[in-house]
Order: C-alpha cells, then structure tokens, then sequence
C-alpha cells in the first residue's frame, strides 16, 4: 500500500481515508475544493482591505495568516484524498476533477491600492461562519 505523509495536521490518516469507499472520497474532495475556493475569496478580500489600512491591522493580518494554514492543510488533504483513491485502484491521476486548484496569492505588501468591499463585520457575503473551519468534513 502507498504510505502518505502529511506535514499539516488532518482529522483522519491516510490510512482511514483507503478505507472509505469511493463516493465518499469523491463527496470529501468536492467539499474541501468548495472550501478553498471560499476561502480564497476570503483572502483577496483581506487583501484588499489591507491594501487600504495606512497602518497595518494585526486581526486582518492575522486573519491572513491563518487561511493560508487552512489553505495549505486543505490542500494537502485533498492529495491525500486522491492517493487514497488511486490505491483502491481508481485511475485519477490525470482527472481535472479531483485537482487541487488554487490561485497563488502574492503577500500583503506587494498588493496594489484597490478599493475593497468588505461588509462591517469583516466577512465576505459568501463565506459562513464556519466554513474555513477545520472541523467540518469526514471523521472517523
């Protein structure tokens, strides 16, 4: 069997996620590429707003900071994911459909003055309270 191992912290190991059947996988990796595109949303909102700050604002930054973890566990976790289906035999590697896609994000600084819409409550009006947490998706 394929061994996998991940360098951010994931709710299940690679060796649960061979176990579940393939619908499963597929419905996870759905999930988690909604997620992302979510939170990358999320980051060019932040960028925007902190284009605008004259002074650096430490919760956006912060904020920042932490969707890029999110981002690179979620993504990690759909590699996972994909491994896990092509050792039960699934021929996927070349499949659009289970690709992680992501659009890099250049750092804060290096981001043009552009006007941002962001509500009073600092979130997007696509993003949930819980949807770049990592608590949702498959446990075992």
């Amino acid at each position: 069997m394929l061994a996998f191992e991940p360098k951010h912290t994931q709710p299940f190991t690679f060796e649960h996620a061979c176990q579940l059947d393939a619908p499963t996988i597929a419905d996870e990796i759905s999930r988690l590429q909604n997620s992302l595109r979510v939170l990358s949303s999320t980051q060019k909102q932040l960028q925007d707003a902190m284009a605008l700050e004259i002074t650096p604002d430490a919760d956006l930054q912060q904020a920042f900071q932490e969707n890029l973890g999110v981002i690179g566990s979620q993504e990690e976790r759909i590699v996972m994911l994909r491994k896990a289906l092509e050792a039960q035999g699934a021929a996927i590697a070349g499949s659009p459909h289970y690709q992680v896609h992501t659009q890099p994000n250049p750092p804060p600084a290096s981001m043009p003055q552009v006007a941002a819409s962001v509500s009073t409550n600092g979130r997007g009006p696509e993003q949930t309270s819980n949807e770049d947490d990592e608590s949702g998706g498959v446990y075992l």
